[in-house]
Formats: structure tokens, sequence, C-alpha cells
């Protein structure tokens, strides 16, 4: 073989190699575009509402039973700092009768007429309410579905002995246990107060009922307590 010959097989040799590592070197970085390509188009997709969305879990879907709370306190329309939940219970719009109790506007009311409207396109019949409040006799009206749980207040009416007015107006009244109550004021109607203070004056025995509802008391009524 001759020394040309030799020559050019050895370069063909090296040549093919260097080809080969060219190659390896030009199509790794290719391959590594290619495979970020299609994760920025699958990421794409996936903020696109394409077939690859990222379905919500349970521990990123809304808490529903607060919106339910909030939307139940509204319904109810009683502030929860005013009024504890002794002070009420609930019950269905359409057991609500005439002379019964209700709350509006966060208010203890008397039922004064009751009346029921003919069945919606829900399917529920319409309660028409007027009431009065028990304490300063401001009229109130409201309407809601007969199925809808509404808040009533807890009433309730106690006798006492008056054993006491202060110069400010207030009373002292006797308690069964023999402790007294002295925070409840004469009543701002001018004639009941005016009666109490001249029976209290002659020196009689008297008694006095006390309404009570959502933290207000109010004196409403006196009798003479004659021995027997």
């Amino acid at each position: 073989m001759s020394k040309t010959n030799i020559w050019n097989q050895m370069f063909n040799s090296v040549n093919s190699f260097i080809n080969t590592v060219a190659n390896a070197v030009t199509n790794k970085p290719t391959n590594t575009i290619s495979s970020n390509q299609s994760e920025i188009q699958t990421d794409i997709k996936s903020t696109s509402g394409g077939q690859n969305d990222i379905k919500p879990t349970s521990d990123v879907l809304p808490d529903t039973s607060k919106l339910i709370e909030i939307q139940t306190n509204i319904e109810l329309t009683i502030d929860a700092s005013l009024t504890k939940e002794s002070d009420f219970f609930l019950t269905k719009a359409g057991q609500i009768r005439k002379g019964g109790y209700i709350i509006i506007k966060n208010r203890p009311c008397k039922v004064i007429d009751f009346s029921t409207a003919k069945t919606g396109k829900h399917g529920h019949a319409k309660c028409l309410i007027t009431a009065i409040d028990i304490f300063t006799g401001k009229k109130y009206e409201d309407s809601m579905p007969s199925t809808h749980e509404v808040p009533v207040p807890t009433v309730i009416k106690k006798e006492y002995q008056l054993i006491d007015i202060n110069d400010e107006g207030f009373t002292s009244l006797m308690v069964e246990d023999g402790n007294t109550i002295d925070d409840i004021k004469l009543p701002e109607n001018t004639g009941l107060a005016k009666k109490i203070i001249d029976a209290f004056d002659t020196g009689k025995d008297i008694s006095v009922t006390v309404l009570s509802a959502m933290g207000n008391n109010e004196i409403i009524s006196l009798k003479e307590v004659t021995s027997q």
C-alpha cells in the first residue's frame, strides 16, 4: 500500500469520528429544547382550559358552611352581639299565629295580623306578618315563605313586690329568695308611672308585673296586694 492510500484512510477515519461527535453534540440540545417546548405547551393547555386542565382538589374547594351560616344570620335578622341564644328559638313562619311573638329587625314583637298568600312559583306559600314592638309600640311588617325559619323571642311576665322607688325613678323589687332587683325604672308610660308612685306613696302594698324579653325589662302593670 502506498503512503498516499494510508494517509487517505487515516483522514477518512478521523473525519468520520469528528462527524459522529458533532452529531451527538448537536442532537442533544435539540432534544432538550423540544422537551421544554412540550412542557411549555402542556402548561399553556393547563391554564387555558385544554385537555390537560388541572382539576381542583377537595382541599382548595370553598367552605360553603360559612356561606350558609352567614346567609342564615342575615335571614334571621338577629344581631348576635345583642341577643343571647337563650333569648329566642326558631320555628317555621307558617307556625306563627296572631297574638304570638316574633323578632323583626332585632326587636321582640307581638303579632297583630297574620295571613298567608297563595303558593308561589317555587311551591311555597308566603306569610304576611304585621307586629308591634312589645316595648315601644312601633309597628313592623314582614313577609317570608311559610317554610322559612323565623326567630321567636322568649317573653317572660313575672310579678314582684315593690319595696322602694328612688329619686331617679329606679324601682327596688323583691325577689322570692329575698334579694332585690334595682335596675328597672318606672315605665315610660307616664300614666302608669303616676299610678305606681301614687299607690306607693299612700303606703299600700304594691306588686308590679315586669315584661322581659331579649335583655329588656319593663313594668307593664300594678296591683294592690291585699292581706288574706
